[in-house]
């Protein structure tokens, strides 16, 4: 059984309002997208790697990867719109690559701090379960509220905040987002909700609270203090 991880980059981080794409800064000197594509083709397990970019950004995603020489790389796709439609076009540059069979990790490049420990779990996880959903239990006091004011409490013990990888047996990916494209669906935040719509059971895999997703100039200060101790264990 192949693994392969399908790299999500095609964000233009207007909302980090750089000048461009948050997963080209950098922390610790080294870009975003280039320590996150790292951990992968660095993990003994992982087979292959693509990643689906803004065609905007293709020249400078390719300079990153001839100047560290990734030899995984099956390639670089364009993505969509939204999300969705950039994983879609990632599951569609797989589906003649790989078997039904072989295992999918989708990763937001924003997240460069994947432990090689986090995407071994990650791995053991969908190989015995079909669909894995990397999360960390939420820290926070929940409520929920309208028009202003408190209308119930949640227990905390039962809610998650989301991350990624999450893993796939490919063919059931790629039916999670055929089925949506059918459906016309096109809002879903992340892959696990397609294939969740569709019934399957999704294991939650104990996640890590370091691997943030950097969205906002005050997340890229937290980022190079999590760097400076981040190991690839």
């Amino acid at each position: 059984m192949n693994v392969y991880a399908l790299l999500l980059a095609g964000g233009l981080g207007e909302r980090m309002g750089a000048g461009r794409p948050k997963q080209f800064l950098k922390i610790g000197g080294e870009e975003i997208i280039s320590g996150t594509i790292r951990q992968f083709v660095n993990h003994p397990r992982i087979t292959g790697v693509v990643v689906v970019i803004h065609q905007d950004w293709i020249t400078p995603l390719l300079e990153v990867l001839a100047a560290f020489g990734f030899s995984k790389m099956l390639g670089v796709t364009v993505g969509g719109e939204t999300r969705q439609a950039s994983s879609y076009a990632g599951v569609q540059f797989l589906d003649c690559r790989i078997n039904d069979d072989d295992l999918a990790l989708v990763h937001d490049v924003a997240r460069p701090f994947v432990s090689q420990a986090l995407i071994d779990r990650t791995i053991d996880e969908t190989a015995i379960h079909g669909v894995t959903n990397v999360v960390v239990p939420a820290t926070d006091t929940l409520i929920q509220g309208k028009d202003g004011f408190l209308t119930g409490l949640v227990d905390r013990q039962e809610i998650f905040n989301v991350q990624t990888p999450q893993g796939f047996r490919f063919g059931i990916l790629k039916e999670a987002h055929s089925r949506a494209a059918d459906e016309g669906s096109k809002s879903a935040t992340d892959d696990v909700q397609l294939a969740f719509r569709l019934g399957y059971s999704v294991k939650l895999v104990s996640g890590d609270y370091r691997n943030i997703k950097i969205t906002t100039m005050a997340d890229l200060a937290v980022a190079e203090a999590i760097a400076r101790d981040f190991e690839n264990a």
